[in-house]
This record gives structure tokens, sequence and C-alpha cells, in this order.
């Protein structure tokens, strides 16, 4: 017979499963040791030998239609990254979860044979199961044939299961450390553009202006070569740039035929290159650029159209990190109004006539936009905006609407009172006018426009200046600056208005972007103080880390449920996890009660601790009150459990383990006593060793049980509590 599955679990008659359990325990404890994925797999050909003896073997993990081998033993570095397509022999691990012995692969028509293997002749096969599907493969091979019984392949897959969950956790592990990574370089290089930007805005002179730009984006993504182009006519024009200053500069583009600069005017967003000379690169190539190997150009952006880029190239592929496009992309959106303001400045340097009115103006904007710029709360930018608006326009009556939908709805408001916040105006033909041309409207009389929404707070408004506001292309908003006598405004103060709108455009976007990054962070900090302790949990923000710690006097209390197998055996999947969770969250508010902190649960097993965050009189005392609280709740419950519950105190180790997944767990001999106590202790009550009877024998009553042999511990007394005094 080539291959046999597994039969119905027999007896345990010669002891052997009490030493598989010992094994795997410490198995699932290396295994657990680490959140490493090349350490968890390393360690499972590792500490399969304490399973199942080998001489050859590997670990496969499935990889879409194959499986790849990614750790192997007894072949060599040849075996690695073999693949093997799901032969049926594959399927029927996946379909069946039982493991396979294939006493001689000649005869197995569903074996594959490679050139690295091929002298292998028997094997033993079992799927590596996370979260109920089959994620991988742990194949231990001999060059023999007949070399695994059926009773190692059941071992095997035991070990699997624990290896499966090993995965998934390192998994998870690299998962979160990615994105944090990614989270917290984004947030760095926002605060770093951020801090340019404040300075941009200060720039009056365009000369000045750009090479301002050239001198901090450089300092900024250090080795990369930075060019500014400004569009005029279709074409883009190198005006400033660090690499190959005389022979670039002056090098004009038509947009048109550039594959990159036609995509960022198309999206109006930052487009990378990753390696120019790949094959799907849409690199424009030219003798005088056959240097750069990545690219990342952003547009930049004046009121919703692109007036030139900011490319950044490097000699290096994949150069610039995807963490830099939103902060670049932002940051270029500024330049693109520091330009304007500059070119507002310079053009009123050369009317003498319009000199000191258009300085002011440019001065304005850039008080302007360095108040709107001084904070990222909402209400702050909306509030600044009326305020500041006065240093453009001056007003006695105003409002900010918001685009909600199919409507803009005000608020802020100034000269009308409180009255005027919330009302929703409908998108009439005036808005859609500003929205689609971005030129701004001046109303001279009121009464004479067909599209002047009248409303009862806004009855005596005879004349105004109105705005759209954007950000990113959108308009999001508008600025109405009302007047209660007709003719009050001009086109050109409605265009200075523009301008302050623009600033404000970025600001709210900047602030929304702020709120969304801070809701964020506060449901990152409830996830973060639902699996530590406060305290640990602070720590852990304020320094990255947390120090271990030793505790010199702790009471660990664990509680277990008898017969949860069987249980699990004869219930659906469903009701075993609902019935578990009550208990569970029934354990957690009498732990939090009585002033244990709940360390983990461990299948049907929960562990909690006393005195361990804050120092605590007698954590005995208090482990054995919780106990009795959680015996008198599970005969409350349906179905009603049994449950062991057992206590031991003394000096233990605590502390996190991880860096994204967090485990807050604690160690030491006095853990592994409270969990030989509670394993050799009665249904439904609660055992303690002598030390903590010690402890508790003034307040309590109870008998010795006298001395009972302990699995690494030899003889120990304990004592059952029988109740409170």
């Amino acid at each position: 017979m080539a291959e046999s599955s597994l039969p119905a679990e027999g007896a345990d008659r010669d002891g052997g499963q009490r030493l598989l359990a010992e094994a795997l325990g410490d198995v699932s404890a290396a295994l657990s040791s680490t959140l490493e994925l090349d350490d968890v797999l390393d360690l499972i050909l590792n500490r399969a030998a304490r399973v199942v003896p080998y001489v050859a073997g590997t670990v496969l993990l499935v990889k879409g239609d194959h499986a790849e081998v990614v750790r192997a033993r007894g072949y060599g570095d040849s075996m690695l990254g073999v693949r093997f397509p799901l032969t049926k022999l594959w399927r029927r691990l996946i379909e069946t979860g039982e493991p396979v012995v294939i006493e001689d692969t000649r005869l197995s028509p569903g074996w594959s044979v490679t050139e690295e293997a091929r002298d292998v002749l028997s094997a033993a096969v079992v799927g590596i199961r996370a979260d109920g599907q089959v994620i991988g493969f742990i194949s231990l091979d001999s060059f023999e044939t007949g070399s695994f019984t059926l009773d190692q392949a059941r071992r095997l897959q035991a070990f699997a299961d624990q290896a499966g969950n090993a995965i998934r956790n390192a998994r998870l592990y690299q998962e979160s450390q990615t994105a944090l990574t990614a989270m917290r370089e984004q947030r760095r290089l926002a605060q770093i553009l951020a801090d340019i930007t404040a300075e941009l805005t200060m720039q009056r002179d365009v000369d000045h202006l750009l090479n301002f730009i050239l001198e901090r984006v450089s300092g900024f993504v250090p080795g990369a070569a930075i060019t500014v182009m400004l569009i005029q006519d279709g074409v883009a024009e190198v005006v400033r740039t660090t690499a190959g200053e005389t022979a670039m500069l002056g090098k004009r583009l038509t947009i048109a035929e550039t594959p990159t600069l036609r995509e960022v005017v198309a999206t109006q967003r930052p487009y990378l290159i990753g390696d120019t000379r790949a094959e799907t690169s849409e690199w424009a190539w030219t003798e005088d650029v056959a240097w750069i190997r990545s690219n990342l150009t952003a547009p930049i952006t004046l009121r919703g159209e692109v007036i030139g880029f900011l490319s950044l190239s490097s000699g290096e592929p994949a150069a610039f990190p995807t963490a830099l496009f939103e902060p670049l992309e932002t940051f270029s959106n500024q330049v693109g109004i520091a330009i304007h303001n500059a070119r507002m400045f310079a053009e009123s340097e050369s009317a003498r006539s319009a000199e000191q009115k258009e300085r002011l103006l440019a001065e304005a904007l850039g008080d302007v936009s360095a108040a709107l710029s001084s904070t990222l709360e909402l209400d702050d930018v909306l509030d600044l905006i009326l305020d500041r608006a006065a240093r453009v326009v001056p007003y006695v009556a105003g409002t900010v609407l918001l685009v909600k939908g199919d409507h803009a709805e005000v608020v802020r408001a100034r000269g009308y009172g409180d009255s005027m916040l919330g009302v929703r105006l409908p998108l009439t033909k005036l808005a859609r006018r500003l929205i689609e041309t971005g030129e701004p409207a001046v109303i001279e009389d009121t009464r004479l426009s067909p599209d002047w929404i009248v409303t009862d707070e806004g009855k005596d408004v005879l004349s105004a200046a109105a705005v759209g506001i954007r950000a990113d292309g959108q308009v999001i908003g508008f600025i109405s600056l009302d007047s209660f006598e007709t003719g009050s405004f001009t086109l050109d103060q409605a265009r200075r208005l523009q301008a302050l709108a623009d600033q404000a455009g970025n600001a709210i976007r900047n602030a929304r972007l702020y709120q969304e990054s801070q809701t964020q962070r506060r449901q990152t900090d409830e996830l973060l103080r639902a699996i530590l302790p406060d305290q640990i949990a602070e720590e852990l923000k304020a320094n990255g880390r947390v120090r271990a710690r030793r505790h010199e006097d702790v009471g660990v209390l664990f509680a277990d449920i008898v017969g949860f197998t069987e249980y699990c055996d004869t219930h659906d999947p469903e009701e075993v996890l609902e019935a578990l969770s009550i208990i569970t969250q029934r354990f957690e508010e009498i732990s939090e009660r009585h002033g244990l902190e709940k360390i983990k649960t461990i299948g049907d097993s929960f562990m909690a601790a006393a005195g361990l965050i804050s120092p605590m009189l007698n954590p005995d005392l208090q482990c054995v009150k919780a106990g009795f609280d959680m015996l008198a709740a599970c005969r409350e419950l349906t179905p009603m459990w049994t449950v062991r519950l057992g206590v031991h105190s003394g000096e233990l180790i605590a502390g996190v383990l991880g860096s994204s997944k967090f485990l807050f767990d604690i160690w030491g001999d006095t853990v592994n006593t409270a969990s030989r106590v509670e394993s050799n202790g009665v249904p439904n009550g609660v055992s303690v060793s002598r030390t903590s009877w010690n402890r508790i024998a003034h307040a309590c009553r109870g008998q010795s049980r006298g001395m009972v042999a302990v699995k690494g511990k030899g003889e120990m007394e304990m004592f059952t509590v029988e109740g409170l005094q």
C-alpha cells in the first residue's frame, strides 16, 4: 500500500501522549518566542526532530497554485526555492486536513520527483494550518522505504498546528511593522516639508524662491538631483536644476510628447518611475539623462492647473519611497502658490504706480499663509479665514461655506450672528460657475442677480464678492464677503480674495488630513490599551519599547475549563466561540473588580496576576477571592461550566514581546508552579500552594491535600480552599 491516511485516534496505552504533550509544549514555547518569520521557519525543522526523528525534510508555503520550499534539512541549499504544483496529494491534505504517510514514493502517483529529492523513498507529509486554511506543508523524508508510521504522522500534524499559528503571527507582525514604518516615515517627511513650507511663503523674489526650493529639497532628499520646470504654452522649460546645470538649464520638453509629464498633468498626482530601464518604463530617454535610473515627478499646481513640475532623479533604481508621495504633493502645491505670490510681487515692482499696493498684498498673503499654516485644527483654520480676509479685502459681513453633497453649508459667519451657522444653500448657477471656471465673482446688486439666494439671515445683503475654495484641484467650499450697500466690491478685490481662498483650501485639506490621522492615532491607542495595561501602553508609546522588569511579590491565577475539548468536538464552532467569549468576558470583569491584570487566554485557559502593575498587600488573597467569584459565575452560565483554579505567588519577570503586534506576558518558576497547581487541582475548586496558603490561612477555610506529585516539581503540598472566613 503506497499511501495511508490517519485513522481514528486510539487510546494512549504507553505514556507516549504525555511525552508528546511535553514536547509540543516546549515546541510551542520556542515558536512563540519570536515574531520574525525567518526565525519561525528555522525553528520548525529544528524542533520537528523533538516530535518525529528524521534525516531530511522540507517546509513549503503555498503561493497561488504551487507550493515553494522555504526551508530544507538534509538536502543543502539546492532545494530552497523549488516549486511544486499542487498535485492530488497536496490537495488531499488541503481538503481533508489529515496527515499522509507515503511508504514507497515509487508507488505513489501523487509524489513529485525532483532532481534534488530523487533518492527519497518514503515520507510523512502534513498540512500547516492557520485560521482554518492550509498555508503550507511539512514533509519529513527518508532515503529508505517504510520509514514513518501513522502515529508519527499524527505527532507531526500536532506540531504543524503549532507552526501554523506561529507563521500566521509572524506574518501579521511583518505586515504591521511595514505599515508602522511607512506611517512613521510619512509623518517624518510631512513634518520636514511643513517646516520648509513655512519658510517658502516668506520668499518674495522668484529667483530667490527657485534657489530656495533646490536648496531645501536637496537637503530633504539627500543624493537626489532636483529640477524645477515651468510650463508655458504646453511646453515645460527647465528653470533650475542641481544636475548638469549648464547643459540642462533652458531645456524644453513638449508635454504632449513626454509620457511622464503628460501623465502628471492628466492626474495632477506625483508619478514614479522605479527603474527607467525597465521594459514597461515610459521614461523619455536622451543622452543627457542617461544616468537617471529612477525618477519622481510632482505637479506644481495653482488653482487646479498644473503650472510646472518638481522632478527628483537618482542614479539608483527604486530610490524614492511611496511615503514621499503625499508630503511632496502637499509641498508642490505650496510651491505653486509661492511662485504665484512671488510673480505678483515681481510684477508690482515693474509698475511704479502699483508698487506699494502689490507689495502690501503680497505681504498680507504671506501673513495669511503663515497664520493658516500655524495650526492643523480645522475649527481654528475656519476661524482664521474670515479673521485674516480683512487684511486682503475690508468687509463688514461674510461667510465660509463648505460643499456637502449637492449643497453648501455655512460653517463660519461674521456680521450676522450665530443664526447664519448651519444654513444650507443649494449649488446654484453662480456656485457652479465658480466651480467650473475657477474665476471669482462680483455681484454689484444682489436684487438684480437671478442666482443670488435670499435667506432670512442675509435678506439685507445688497452686494458681494464670492470665490471658490480649492484643494487638490476641486472646489470644496466658498468664501462670500457681503455688504449692505450696492457696488461695494471690485474685481481686483475679488482676485485678492481668490488668492486668500487658495491658501485656505490647502489649510483646510491639511487640517482634514490631520483630523483623519488623529482619529487613526486614537484608534491605535485604543487598540493598544485593549491588549496592554495602561501603564505599559504609555511606556511603549513614550519610548517605543517596554523594559522587562522583575517583580518580587505577584499572585498568579490560572483557570481552566474541565471538559472543554469534548464540548468543542460535539458543538458547532459558532457555539464554541460564543460560549468561550461569554466566560472569558465574565472572568475579565471579575479580574478587574479584584485588581487582577488579565495576562492572556490560552485555548480554554485563563491567566491573571495580582500585584503586577501596582503592589498589593496580599495578592494571593485577591486571587482566591476572584477565583470564588469565577466559580459562582460559571454556575450561572448556560452551559454550567466546571472549572479548576490554581493560585501561587512569588517572584517573576514581566515584559512585552514584539514591536507592533504586542504580547504582554509573564515568565518564571512562579508562573509554572501556578499552572501546575491548577492542572493538579480539583474541579469546581480553588487550589493553592503551601506558599499561598500561609498567606491566606487567616482569612480562608480549607484543608491540605497532602503531598501531590507534580510534573517537573517532584512532590509539593497543595491545599483546597473551601471558602472565606
